[in-house]
């Protein structure tokens, strides 16, 4: 939100006339100044919406590099259908509005909604990667989900062989992150929960068959031969 509101302000009649490399340096200080204490490091930046500037990163740092886990689609929307349920006390507007009849809707509208063409969060995320794999493959490093589950050190160090770094060895046991302000701020607690120990945890699907029909084979990643090149 920041740096468009920085370019939606570079974009007004006032600064119209400022140059491209001014422009530059000016989102550039940005980026410094709000990581000015982690100069000389590899800084990791945790949004899935940095695909849509894609362009203006490599233009600003030439060297950006982007990890992205994927997973098999109906999957991903069984696993929101569990939290739907999970956190029943909560209204999230994720599903859309109640004029648009998702909140109080049914599992195939909360499919669809995730799914919708005009910002569901699930297509978003979705059309965003293919459009920048499809456009800068070399630039996007993809994590299987469930390879990353049963085999986490080999994708670990397939992460650090991306990133010209030396590996390093993990304990994969013991894994913390602290993710509940933003769940909450979503209404959606335990969104991004992550486990204590690294391992695939197995849902009861509980989507109808039409909406596994409609939504599979939506992973592009599986046929592209951009993969192998």
């Amino acid at each position: 939100n920041l740096i468009y509101s920085f370019l939606d302000v570079l974009s007004t009649k006032e600064f119209c006339l400022i140059e491209k490399e001014t422009r530059k340096n000016i989102l550039r200080s940005l980026f410094d100044g709000y990581h000015s204490e982690l100069r000389n490091k590899v800084i990791f930046e945790k949004n899935r919406y940095y695909l849509k500037y894609t362009s203006l990163l490599l233009e600003l740092f030439p060297y950006t590099k982007i990890i992205c886990c994927v997973r098999n689609i109906p999957e991903i929307l069984n696993s929101f259908e569990h939290l739907y349920h999970k956190n029943c006390f909560y209204v999230s507007d994720l599903y859309g509005s109640e004029t648009e009849g998702f909140k109080d809707g049914d599992v195939i509208s909360r499919s669809h909604c995730l799914m919708e063409t005009s910002g569901g969060v699930v297509f978003k995320s979705l059309t965003l990667l293919r459009e920048t794999f499809q456009r800068v493959p070399k630039v996007i490093h993809l994590v299987e989900y469930d390879d990353l589950c049963s085999n986490p050190q080999k994708e670990i160090d397939l992460i650090y062989e991306f990133l010209g770094k030396p590996p390093y060895k993990h304990n994969f046991s013991d894994v913390y992150t602290d993710n509940d302000h933003s769940d909450k701020l979503l209404n959606i607690p335990d969104l991004h929960h992550v486990r204590k120990k690294v391992h695939k945890d197995e849902k009861d699907m509980i989507l109808p068959n039409e909406i596994i029909e409609k939504y599979s084979n939506l992973e592009f990643w599986k046929t592209s031969d951009l993969l192998y090149e």
